[in-house]
């Protein structure tokens, strides 16, 4: 889940007012320690992530080609 950019930045107004630590931040807004951190470095919420795909393009555009009609189910079979 996302947060936006304003309750980030709220987050790190309240914690600078109050003196509080990461940990006790975290807890008074029940969010994960990890998050604060990762927001520490860069406040604005990443947009698009860099991953690669988990499946061959090329052979699902064939795979989809050749059964058109197929559920994303049997298609997941054939391409495992």
């Amino acid at each position: 889940m996302t947060y936006p950019l304003k309750f980030r930045q709220h987050i790190f107004k309240v914690r600078a007012k109050d003196g509080l630590s990461a940990s006790e931040t975290a807890r008074r807004f029940h969010i994960e320690l990890s998050s604060l951190k990762c927001w520490a470095k860069n406040v604005e919420p990443v947009a698009k992530r860099n991953r690669k795909p988990r499946i061959n393009m090329q052979a699902l555009t064939k795979d989809v080609a050749a059964y058109l009609d197929d559920s994303q189910f049997e298609r997941a079979e054939r391409l495992a």
